[in-house]
């Protein structure tokens, strides 16, 4: 894969960042022709990423892949039982290495009503403490 750091690339993405409210751009010069990117530190995005950021992980990189393959794990998971068990596991051995670097591994239970249920509550579970989000109430003992 090669990637190429041209000027006009560059500006493009710093417009686009700014676009998306996670920079503000500065105009250095009369001549507008220097222009300078900070944080926006007061839009809601930037504080938020800066929060999500403390979360302590070992490789952000496992983390974004482990959440993308939850998310289209979810998007595209069959409703039978039987099957979406199978996935289940066949999901857990690709993405292996990654959890082992993350610390975090489900413990399933055997039977496929169980092993649906405790990939839900660990999925959730983990994906609600990378958040710092709260668990709700009405499960707050129910997945432990």
């Amino acid at each position: 894969m090669e990637a190429a750091y041209r000027k006009d690339n560059i500006a493009d993405t710093l417009d686009l960042l700014s676009r998306a409210g996670l920079v503000v751009e500065t105009t250095m010069t009369t001549t507008g022709n220097q222009r300078v990117f900070r944080l926006d530190q007061a839009s809601e995005l930037v504080k938020a990423l800066l929060q999500w950021s403390i979360v302590p992980q070992q490789r952000w990189d496992a983390c974004f892949r482990v959440i993308v393959s939850l998310v289209e794990f979810a998007s595209s998971s069959v409703e039978r039982a039987a099957p979406r068990a199978a996935n289940i596991q066949g999901l857990l051995r690709t993405l292996q290495s990654d959890l082992r670097w993350l610390g975090t591994f489900p413990a399933l239970r055997l039977g496929v009503d169980a092993v649906n249920e405790d990939f839900d509550n660990w999925a959730l579970r983990t994906l609600r403490g990378w958040a710092r989000a709260p668990e709700p109430a009405n499960q707050s003992g129910a997945s432990r």
